[in-house]
């Protein structure tokens, strides 16, 4: 609304100061000429300055702003209404003023036309009292005697009466037109707001979709990497037990079963070193998360870390690494003392939830 109003507003103020621009300069020479008798040269003079001033304002008319423009040409208008009035040209007088009406509804200053109305009113009826009573109020001959009373009574009356309708005629219809554009602009919000909001409902089903095809992807690539680290760690496990029977058999002497098994397990060396190496080619980044984000951590702890992840209990963690049950217990409680969480936290679901959360993947 304010846009099209500033438009509008300037619009019409430019081809008002054209028209009065180019009709300023015969008219004033008419007047300049007419006021010869005046015993005063500043009554002759008035109408050269106004036109100086409206031809100044349109040369200058894109340097100046909207609302300097309008007030300057609004008081312009008003000014040459007055002039006119003072020259006993009520009916010439009341089309100045009604112009200046027109044009304050342009303005910012509220209820600025019916102040310029009550002025013209007030102005007019005291000329016309001065004319009734015959008292000269300029220096200039007038030849008031062919003036009648009930003549100046139906100007003033008919001033009254046309400047009001025209008022509210205006009023009326800058209020409709406001109404219809808001109306309009509402419209336009409404609208605007159901675009925006499909738009960034698409948009929200788009990222949703993306996020479900990321998270299953994720997920079988986690199970394929679990799956891939249980049968690695499943033989781990069996080279550990088969170890074991295999002391079992060197302290029962049993030296030819013990042969045996070392003969089926020559050619694989599964170690706890082993176990680190596929554990890390399946997540390659969960060990160097783990070290940067606890760098307080030993080597042997990150080790115990590691079979903790990978859901390993505290006796399978115990033959990988040759330990007893007890030193394992000793491992997770120095761990979770690093960590700084209590004894009933699971230090497997603690740093996968710290890792991922902390960085975008492992």
């Amino acid at each position: 609304m304010i846009n099209f109003k500033r438009n509008l507003s300037n619009k019409i103020i430019n081809y008002g100061l054209r028209f009065l621009s180019i009709i300023s300069i015969p008219l004033n020479f008419i007047v300049f000429f007419a006021l010869e008798n005046s015993l005063c040269f500043i009554v002759r003079g008035i109408p050269v300055l106004l036109s100086l001033i409206i031809v100044g304002l349109f040369l200058y008319r894109d340097k100046v702003s909207l609302y300097s423009k309008l007030k300057s040409f609004i008081l312009i208008l008003f000014s040459t209404g007055i002039y006119t009035l003072f020259l006993g040209l009520l009916d010439m007088a009341a089309l100045w003023f009604i112009l200046a009406i027109i044009f304050a509804f342009f303005d910012r200053i509220k209820n600025l036309p019916l102040y310029i109305f009550l002025a013209a009113l007030l102005l007019t009826i005291s000329t016309g009292l001065l004319m009734m009573f015959k008292i000269p109020y300029i220096p200039i001959d007038y030849g008031f005697e062919n003036c009648q009373f009930a003549c100046v009574a139906i100007r003033i009356i008919n001033f009254l009466i046309i400047g009001f309708l025209i008022f509210k005629i205006l009023k009326m219809f800058f209020i409709t037109i406001e109404l219809y554009i808001n109306e309009i602009n509402d419209k336009n919000m409404v609208l605007e707001q159901l675009r925006d909001s499909k738009n960034n409902e698409a948009e929200q089903k788009f990222k949703n979709q993306l996020l479900k095809n990321n998270i299953e992807k994720h997920e079988l690539e986690l199970k394929y990497k679990n799956k891939e680290l249980e049968k690695s760690f499943s033989k781990i496990i069996q080279f550990n037990n088969m170890f074991e029977d295999f002391k079992k058999d060197i302290r029962n002497n049993n030296y030819k079963k013990a042969l045996l098994n070392i003969n089926s397990f020559q050619t694989e060396n599964y170690s706890l070193n082993n176990m680190i190496v596929v554990f890390n080619e399946l997540y390659p980044q969960f060990i160097i998360k783990l070290k940067d984000n606890f760098p307080q951590l030993t080597e042997t702890d990150i080790n115990v870390c590691v079979l903790i992840s990978s859901g390993l209990k505290s006796v399978e963690i115990s033959r990988i690494m040759s330990v007893t049950e007890a030193t394992v217990g000793t491992y997770r409680n120095r761990i979770r003392k690093k960590l700084n969480i209590e004894s009933n936290v699971d230090i497997a679901r603690f740093l996968i939830y710290r890792l991922t959360h902390n960085n975008s993947s492992i």
